[in-house]
């Protein structure tokens, strides 16, 4: 059972929880009709159950937030970017397992 889902995240509420906050946050860019965004999904979720509480998870769907993605250079999907003090701090593209995806968030962190 998941503790955290990952909460959508539009431009007006991408800009006040993840740049003005300027609290550390994971931000994962996926669309739902992408076969690895799925897959990639689950290692996120899990990812997210694992440091709930430590680092907030939230998604954007280029599909519907195009100006998000595009100012965050986002080409390809999935994308998951970790943001520290309201700036880009590191990025993974492609698909990862849990286990490495969560290593990756504890060096981050």
């Amino acid at each position: 059972m998941a503790l955290q889902k990952l909460q959508a995240l539009d431009s007006e509420a991408f800009q006040s929880r993840i740049i003005e906050r300027r609290e550390s946050a994971l931000v994962f860019f996926a669309s739902d009709w992408s076969a690895p965004c799925r897959e990639m999904e689950t290692a996120v979720l899990q990812a997210a159950d694992h440091f709930y509480g430590t680092v907030p998870f939230y998604q954007v769907d280029p599909d519907n937030e195009p100006l998000i993605a595009a100012k965050h250079e986002v080409v390809a999907i999935p994308t998951l970017i970790f943001f520290a003090r309201g700036e880009e701090r590191e990025r993974i593209v492609g698909v990862r397992k849990c286990k490495d995806l969560e290593e990756e968030i504890q060096r981050l962190l």
